[in-house]
């Protein structure tokens, strides 16, 4: 038994028997197959429990690392989320702001505006004065044209029409009715040169020729013209 012992390193407990009987008693095969408690060592067992806590540490360590992975998962499903909402509200104020001018559009068309760039332009068939136009495209939620530019100038031409336009002198100064001062311009050689017409001061700007870039032409405000309107969009 001592042998036994020695060479496998395991204990043998058996029932009724105390150590020193033991030691002097010869056991069979059978005998330490049906009498026989095996008992591991404290070592053996030391590393089963550090085996144990290793398995054990690992998992929730797995486990920690799955619930991280998940909560990623849901951050990202929430960021792409609020990404997808954020480029539908987009989406849908692009979508409104454009139904809004086509509704513009359609009532601009069916009044007789014409689209040029950024803007729309209305010619009246009927003539007024400067102020009394002026007043009429703020009736129609547009003011008098402003001109910013050679394309613009151009495009007025094509109407064919001595019109006002929204420039006016106040104090010497040449300001448009935005009360923006002239910057670029397109005057008659010669003009604006306040000839005091029929002894009146030509504060109010007109196109008077259309037939040349350089139409432009300075007149007595209370003069009957026909007028253009502007609403930009």
């Amino acid at each position: 038994m001592a042998a036994y012992e020695e060479e496998t390193g395991i204990t043998l407990e058996l029932p009724g028997v105390s150590s020193r009987h033991a030691a002097s008693r010869n056991y069979t095969d059978e005998d330490l197959t049906d009498d026989v408690q095996v008992v591991a060592p404290v070592s053996d067992t030391s590393a089963a429990i550090k085996n144990l806590t290793e398995e054990r540490d690992t998992l929730q360590n797995k486990l920690d690392i799955c619930g991280e992975q998940h909560t990623a998962v849901s951050d990202r499903s929430a960021a792409k989320t609020a990404d997808l909402e954020a480029t539908m509200k987009n989406l849908t104020e692009e979508r409104d702001t454009l139904q809004g001018l086509l509704d513009v559009f359609e009532v601009r068309h069916q009044q007789g505006w014409v689209l040029f760039q950024n803007s729309f332009y209305y010619i009246s068939s009927d003539t007024k004065s400067w102020q009394d136009s002026k007043a009429d495209c703020v009736q129609k939620g547009a003011d008098l044209v402003i001109i910013n530019s050679k394309e613009e100038q151009n495009f007025l031409r094509k109407f064919k029409k001595r019109v006002w336009i929204g420039l006016k002198e106040t104090e010497g100064v040449w300001k448009w009715v935005d009360g923006t001062q002239l910057s670029i311009s397109f005057w008659i050689p010669g003009e604006p040169n306040n000839n005091n017409f029929e002894g009146k001061d030509e504060d109010c700007g007109e196109i008077r020729s259309y037939d040349q870039e350089d139409g432009w032409n300075d007149t007595p405000c209370d003069m009957q013209r026909n007028w253009i309107c502007e609403q930009a969009l």
